[in-house]
Formats: structure tokens, sequence, C-alpha cells
């Protein structure tokens, strides 16, 4: 990489007062047979150097090429701007991380600006074998990796078991529950009663706390049909969530917990840290959030308590027996993988296919998702586990602490293995909690993730909608907070309507269609 961008970079963050964001600050290797590579999709514990990653050293072992690493900032707002640092060089490293469906035009806008080049004829030359391999085995992922016109343009993260798509969900204390003589509530009046005993019984004072930007996951506005964002009818055309009528339904109920006592009276405001705080204090006794960060985290924190104890329950609905139309399901593919630049050299092209194809190997998916065999896993009836070392580290790192060192498992340009989700959840309750939140309708309702807009239609679709999200939010807390009558929604949609929502709609069923006749 030029050094001016690599001392730019490093000045970013330096800036942020971020510490080990990024390696080769200094000691630049200006050596024509290193391939450079921007990992995008942070890797190691956010204070170590690329070199002293025990993965990065793993990965040059297993493939024999050098690679000169430089490491994302594990913030999100330095992150994008160290990209956008790189992309406003117009010099690039060999290899680039990033979510191109955020991209400005999508893929297709990083190909036409000359950022990254199209991987099809790379393909063709039989130069990504593992790759091409893995898609014919996998139709169902290949659609998700081609650009509108069919450019191939990443070596893509995939996540393709639903098991490692499910994140966050709704969790409840199940010692409150079996005290209380209380079924897992699956209903919306079930959930509220529920909600009810705990404030009346427990003492909880906000029976329900949820993250201020976990409310758009739709965990309980998925009960009334919609999610706070673009979907999909039952006639497969796009409609806006926030329009609808079972969004005002939703708006309704939540105005009535509130005022019941039943929300934390500042859902607006809250953070993770007061998350935690609430789920192991007793001051709440329900949630939506992860089954590694949020129920993994509780039960660890309460392990002196014998008593505590959480489920993972499936996503509400109104009516017994209904299946959820939405819950927290991630795309198998979002964007996110690793591309070959225009400022790759010939002299190291081959070297840098080579690299990202190893990936897709048999021996380098155990690599990225596991480690080195012997070390961080062995083989335990046919199935890669985790070792102590990993599991239970001798120098107290926790197991996420560890995966981050000594593999890729949660992100980079590979397919994750169930058995990462499988081992990394090992809780009975994270097991089950997932079997749960899987239960859903989401990819029949949903959009896909990898849609993209073409740069014209960017440019207005982002003025439309940033008034129009802005304008939503303050009436979703106005709304429940009672701060506002719901009597004024047709005035709120016809606001909506001034600001060009209804093109947006056709920006997006546009996309929505070429997307299916890729």
């Amino acid at each position: 990489m030029n050094s001016k961008i690599k001392k730019a970079l490093c000045v970013a963050v330096a800036g942020a007062s971020l510490v080990g964001a990024l390696s080769g600050c200094s000691n630049s290797k200006e050596v024509s047979n290193v391939v450079t590579y921007w990992a995008g999709i942070p890797m190691g514990d956010g204070s170590s150097d690329a070199e002293s990653i025990p993965f990065v050293q793993y990965l040059h072992e297993a493939t024999g090429i050098d690679v000169d690493f430089t490491i994302a900032s594990s913030d999100g707002g330095q992150r994008t701007e160290q990209f956008n640092i790189l992309i406003a060089s117009n010099e690039y490293p060999d290899i680039m991380e990033s979510n191109w469906a955020g991209f400005k035009g999508g893929a297709q806008g990083a190909i036409d600006q000359k950022v990254i080049v199209p991987l099809n004829q790379y393909m063709d030359e039989g130069k990504l074998p593992n790759f091409v391999k893995y898609l014919e085995e996998h139709p169902e992922i290949d659609k998700l990796l081609k650009t509108d016109s069919g450019e191939y343009y990443t070596i893509p993260f995939i996540r393709e078991d639903d098991k490692s798509r499910m994140f966050n969900g709704p969790i409840l204390r199940k010692d409150w529950l079996d005290e209380l003589g209380l079924e897992v509530p699956e209903t919306i009046d079930e959930w509220e009663n529920v909600l009810a005993q705990f404030k009346e019984k427990k003492g909880a004072t906000a029976p329900l706390t949820i993250l201020s930007n976990f409310w758009d996951v739709g965990a309980f506005m998925g009960a009334y049909g919609v999610k706070n964002g673009f979907i999909l009818d039952d006639s497969g055309k796009v409609v806006y969530g926030p329009m609808q009528d079972g969004y005002k339904e939703f708006l309704i109920k939540m105005n009535d917990w509130y005022k019941k006592g039943l929300l934390d009276n500042g859902f607006a405001q809250i953070d993770g840290n007061m998350l935690n705080s609430q789920m192991t204090s007793g001051k709440s006794g329900a949630a939506v959030f992860s089954a590694g960060g949020g129920m993994g985290k509780w039960l660890g924190a309460m392990s002196d308590d014998p008593t505590y104890d959480l489920v993972g329950a499936k996503f509400p609905v109104l009516n017994k027996g209904d299946r959820p139309r939405f819950g927290t399901k991630a795309s198998a593919f979002d964007g996110s993988g690793a591309s070959i630049t225009t400022s790759c050299p010939e002299e190291r092209i081959d070297s840098a296919l080579k690299l990202l194809d190893y990936a897709y190997s048999d021996e380098g998916r155990n690599l990225f998702n596991f480690g080195k065999e012997g070390v961080d896993y062995t083989m335990v009836d046919g199935k890669p586990t985790y070792t102590d070392y990993v599991t239970n580290n001798p120098d107290g790192k926790t197991m996420s602490e560890m995966l981050a060192l000594e593999t890729r498992a949660t992100g980079g340009p590979f397919a994750q293995s169930v058995r990462y989700t499988e081992q990394f959840l090992g809780l009975p309750q994270q097991s089950a909690a997932v079997d749960n939140w899987r239960d859903t309708d989401d990819e029949k309702y949903s959009l896909p993730a990898v849609m993209a807009l073409t740069q014209e239609e960017s440019d207005e679709y982002t003025r439309i909608m940033t008034n129009a999200n802005t304008l939503k939010g303050e009436k979703f807390v106005k709304y429940i907070q009672g701060t506002e009558s719901i009597d004024t929604w047709d005035s709120y949609i016809d606001e909506l309507k001034d600001m060009g929502i209804e093109r947006a709609i056709e920006i997006e069923q546009a996309a929505y269609e070429r997307f299916l006749s890729r």
C-alpha cells in the first residue's frame, strides 16, 4: 500500500485514540511479491498488530504466501473513515474486505468506479477452483453473489446454516416463569400477562427492556406483520412497514404497555450496559438480545446464583398457533467479502486469488473456522472440536477473545461452519433459544440483503430516506410515550408521502425485480 495512504490511515486512527487498530503503520513492506490486504472485517483483539496474531501466522504457514495485513478498526465509525480514505486515494491494497452492498451503487458501483475487479474471468480460467466448486454445490447462494449484470465480485463471508444466521430474540427469566407457574409466552396477550406478573409479583421496575436500536428487528412489531423498514406483502410487492396499519396497531399496544409500566420507561435510550444491569439485577425479566452476548453473558455473570435461569422464546404472534412472520434471521450473504482491487498488479494476481480460494478448500475452511489443528481444535467423532486452549484458556482469555486471535470464525472470506455456532453457543439454553428464534417466515417477507440500487437511484433514495427515517424515529418515540396522539397518524402518513416515500418504494421494487432476474 502507498506509504502516504498508510500514514493517513494511521493518523485517522490516532486521532480517535484507538490503539492497534491498524498494523503496518511503520516498517511497511515494499516488496513486490507481498500481497497487501486490508482486513475490513476486524480481526485480532484490537490491540495487536497483524504479525502477532496467530491466525495470520497459520495462514502464511498453510499457503506460503506473504501477506501484509492492515487491520480495520473495531470501531464502526473509524472503520468507515479508514475505508473512505482508501477509496478517495485511488490507490488500494491488493485485496480489500468490505460490505460492498453498502457502496454507492452497490458492488456494481465499486466495479464501475474501478475500485474492484470482476472475478468471472478468473473463475473461467480455473484460478478459483474451490470457490467455484462451492457455488456449484450451493446454487441458492450463487444467486446472492452476483451483481444484477451477472458479475461475481467478492470471495464472500457466508453463513450457510440457519443456526449461524440467528443472533437475537426474546429472552425471559425462566426461574421467574417457573416460580409463578407461567408458561413461556407465545402471543402478545400472553406476553402482556407475563410482564404484568413480573411487575406485580417480582417487583420488576422495567419488565421488558430492549436496546434502543433493537426495536428495528421486528421482535414485537413482527406480531403485527411489519418491520421497521421495507418488507414484502402477501402478494410479493414491496411496502414500507412504518406506513402499514399493523405498524399503527403495534404502536397503540406499546403505548398501552408503556402506560402500564411494562416497558422500561427509558426505552428510547437503552444501551448495552443498561440492558446487562437490568437483566442481572432483577429490574427486568425479559429482553430482546443475543444468545451469546446476552443470554450467555447474563448466565455467566449470575453463575453464583443457582436459581437464575433464562429461556429464549419464539417471536410473538397475535393468535395461538400462528407462525411468526418476522424475526432476526440474517441473510446467508450480506455483501461482505474480500475483493481483488484494480491496484493489484498482474504479478500478484495469482497469489491473491490463491490466498482467497484457499479459504474455500476443506483445509482452509477448517483453519478459518477452527484455527490450527492440534492447537485450537482436534477431530472428535469426525467433527472439529475446540480444545481447552480455546474454550478454557489458561491465560484467562475468553472464548471470544481466543477465536478472534486463532481463527476468523466471526467474519472473513469463507463459509462459516455450523460447528462454530454449535460450540460457541454451547449452553443448552442458548441452543434451545436459537432453535426457537429460527421458526419464522423471515425469508418469505424480508427483502434480500444484497439488492443493489443504481448510482442514480442511490442519491435520490438517500435523500428521501434520510428525512423519512428521522420522522419515523421521532413519531415512534412520541406515539409510544403518548406525547403525541395516535390520532395524528394520517398526517404522519401524509408527511412521509410529501418526503417522497412512494418514490423510495418504487426504487426498492425496481431493485427487487432486478435481483429476481439474476
